[in-house]
């Protein structure tokens, strides 16, 4: 399949192709009112100058990737492709097929670049990138190759600052036998943005992946990500954060699959909103036939600090083996009336007190990020939008 064949192939997809395409969660979906492909008909042409962020940031981050151009600071293990100049194989094995998701096949059909992060055998290597769709929607492809041994923590920034704009990413990450990765990625898109994220794996034995989402910028957030632990002894983690406020819509769901004997995974979800926003949480764990002494659990929590702001928090498992752990849990509350008055009657005005109770209630799931840099940025951004409301 050459380059104009697979991308008139996902245009099809993605006009025929109903939003929700699994049965299971049809009526509990976030609904994009609108055509995509409007968003880059009708936007201005971008050039690197476009990419509106300081110098001296850009000097911070090993590749800052724009509409169609970039900024490689780090060429050791970072470059980035024209998407039309890939093989039919790189495009024939995208991490998500056309096929299969409407929004996976607008990403394949608009994706001008490829990034591919290369990190070789027994190497330990740390990396930062930055998405930032400015004047112009951004589509990008990224393919993550970790090496047998080595060792990767990735940090992606993803920016926006044109209106009624597009942010779209699918992950590939593909780790090597006893290789292990920490893949962050905070989404600090603007309000008028829509927001498109992927994330697939493969993990080879031993390998151990941990895949860190803060969700808190964006109109329309659409995550779809399946995690696999499909090799003997590897295991996967997944800690994905919400916060939103005002009208935002977030549909996270995140699929964690035990595939072999001796593997583990857990997803860990917190989802708090302000104003009229709204969350759905679809965690779905699967431990298949012959995952013997695997280990998987989901563990959901929500909380609601506005009262127009809602939660759908769907937990749900299928299990095929016998020798096995497998638990899920969800709940979600109003702020605590009783822990805000007597957090205040210690002296501590109603502002700090929302921020130490949100602050708090994201802890468990920050507290598993070893990068500081997107510990220190998330939490920076989430109280920053707290006390803006």
């Amino acid at each position: 399949m050459n380059y104009k064949e697979f991308v008139a192939d996902a245009m099809m997809n993605y006009e025929s192709l109903p939003q929700e395409t699994n049965e299971l969660y049809k009526k509990h979906s976030i609904h994009i009112p609108f055509d995509l492909r409007d968003r880059f008909d009708h936007s201005s042409g971008e050039d690197i100058d476009a990419i509106e962020v300081p110098y001296a940031m850009r000097s911070e981050f090993d590749a800052v990737i724009g509409s169609g151009k970039c900024i490689l600071n780090n060429r050791s293990i970072v470059t980035v492709k024209d998407s039309s100049k890939l093989g039919s194989r790189l495009l024939e094995d995208a991490a998500q097929d056309s096929a299969e998701d409407k929004y996976a096949a607008f990403i394949n059909a608009y994706a001008k670049s490829t990034l591919f992060v290369d990190v070789p055998p027994g190497m330990h290597a740390k990396a930062s990138i930055l998405f930032a769709a400015t004047r112009m929607p951004l589509n990008a492809r990224v393919v993550i190759s970790i090496g047998k041994d080595a060792e990767l923590n990735l940090l992606e920034l993803h920016e926006s600052t044109a209106p009624g704009t597009v942010i779209g990413v699918m992950h590939e990450t593909i780790l090597q036998d006893n290789a292990s990765a920490e893949i962050n990625a905070l989404h600090n898109e603007n309000a008028n943005t829509t927001v498109l994220c992927f994330f697939k794996d493969k993990l080879g034995v031993g390998a151990n992946l941990k895949f860190n989402s803060v969700y808190n910028g964006g109109s329309h957030v659409r995550a779809r990500n399946i995690v696999e632990a499909g090799a003997k002894n590897s295991s996967a983690e997944v800690n994905e954060i919400i916060f939103g406020s005002a009208a935002q819509k977030f549909d996270i769901d995140t699929h964690i699959i035990n595939a072999a004997s001796d593997t583990k995974t857990m997803l860990r979800s917190r989802a708090a909103l302000m104003g009229t926003s709204r969350c759905v949480l679809k965690g779905f764990a699967k431990v298949a036939h012959g995952a013997k002494r695997s280990d998987s659990c989901i563990h959901e929590r929500g909380m609601l600090l506005g009262k127009g702001a809602r939660i759908d928090s769907l937990p749900d498992m299928s299990v095929d083996e016998n020798s096995v752990r497998a638990t899920h849990s969800s709940a979600t509350s109003q702020i605590d009336s009783e822990e805000i008055f007597y957090l205040m009657s210690k002296g501590i005005d109603g502002g700090r007190v929302r921020k130490l109770i949100v602050n708090g209630f994201f802890s468990g799931c920050m507290e598993k990020i070893d990068n500081a840099a997107m510990r220190y940025i998330a939490m920076s951004r989430i109280n920053e939008k707290l006390e803006t409301g």
